[in-house]
């Protein structure tokens, strides 16, 4: 009986084609993985590179009062939009008006008594240095008066440009010396970004250079400006220059000292490598890919220029022609033994 178990099974065996099938480990002798290739390429694209930075206001201040009084009234506060000539704060202005009346008093006064000596001068019933000395207490009627006028309307705090307020240092009530800051102004449209470009792109920047600007305040935005200035000194500790570059933020979307990426246009184009996207592998800050060759996995770090369309512009570490691995994943490792896969 047994031996006729095993005939019946030789038998089933023949009919099925004599083997088990075949399956894609099977064809990887070395029973490692078994993985999708594709070619590392060349492409052409315009010359760029990428700096971060912080956006800062493109103007900022803080403005104080220039007469001592109680503060009797504040035109804005934390967040307000205040446009240029704007009074934003005001000083308590009746001790001020009745000095302004007093001078102007002592003013029309000393234009009277220069009247009328001036008259008796002229019928040589006073001496001409009398007509001087009405003359001379006139002109200091004057300034005293403008002097009055002018503290008057040093008692109105005005925006000295189209600001946002970041801060409010005083409250309604307070009595302020002069000199007390009351706000701080900050200009957030536009924006300035500032940030270091390596020196090897020295001799291809210059004002007037187009950037686009990507805020980390607000993913997704996007913010096209222009370089403004451009630093002639290298810093010899990391090998860069600064520059500033002016980026509209009409609509204050983006917040001001936010850290941003910014990407600078250059003159020219360039040849790139590029892989698919699912080549890469981010982990632990490091960008890595996987290329096959010799039948074996190797392990390679790049630098990532770009990404854009699901595709990676691959700046240093890899080569056009290269096999990388498309199925990238983290159960692979340097060394592992592999076969590619037939798609």
């Amino acid at each position: 009986m047994r031996i006729l178990c095993i005939a019946l099974t030789v038998i089933a065996l023949t009919a099925c084609g004599g083997k088990p099938a075949e399956t894609p480990a099977a064809n990887n002798k070395g029973g490692g993985a078994t993985v999708a290739l594709k070619a590392a390429v060349t492409e052409k694209m315009e010359r760029s590179v990428e700096v971060t930075g912080s956006l800062l206001p493109s103007r900022e201040a803080t403005v104080a009062v220039e007469a001592d009084g109680r503060i009797a009234a504040l035109g804005a506060d934390l967040g307000s939009v205040v446009k240029a000539g704007t009074v934003i704060a005001r000083i308590a202005p009746e001790d001020y008006e009745f000095k302004v009346r007093q001078a102007d008093v002592e003013f029309k006064a000393a234009e009277a008594d220069l009247a009328r000596i001036t008259a008796l001068a002229d019928k040589s019933m006073a001496t001409r240095q009398q007509a001087d000395d009405a003359a001379r207490r006139v002109d200091v009627a004057r300034v005293a008066l403008d002097t009055a006028k002018k503290k008057l309307a040093d008692t109105e705090l005005k925006a000295p440009f189209d600001a946002v307020v970041a801060k409010r240092l005083v409250n309604e009530g307070e009595y302020v010396r002069t000199g007390s800051a009351v706000f701080q102004l900050v200009q957030v449209s536009p924006l300035k970004f500032r940030g270091e470009v390596p020196e090897r792109y020295a001799p291809l920047l210059k004002s007037g250079v187009a950037v686009t600007v990507m805020p980390a305040s607000a993913p997704g935005t996007t913010a096209k400006g222009t370089v403004r200035r451009v630093s002639p000194l290298i810093n010899a500790e990391n090998r860069s220059f600064a520059i500033e570059a002016e980026v509209p933020n009409g609509d204050l979307k983006i917040k001001s000292g936010t850290f941003a990426t910014c990407r600078i246009s250059l003159p020219g184009s360039e040849e790139v490598v590029a892989v698919p996207e699912s080549a890469l592998i981010t982990f632990a800050g490091s960008d890595k890919v996987f290329i096959f060759a010799d039948g074996k996995i190797k392990e390679r770090i790049v630098t990532v220029a770009l990404r854009r369309g699901g595709r990676v512009i691959i700046s240093q570490g890899l080569a056009a022609g290269e096999q990388v691995v498309v199925s990238a994943s983290e159960t692979l490792y340097d060394g592992m033994t592999a076969a590619p896969r037939t798609e």
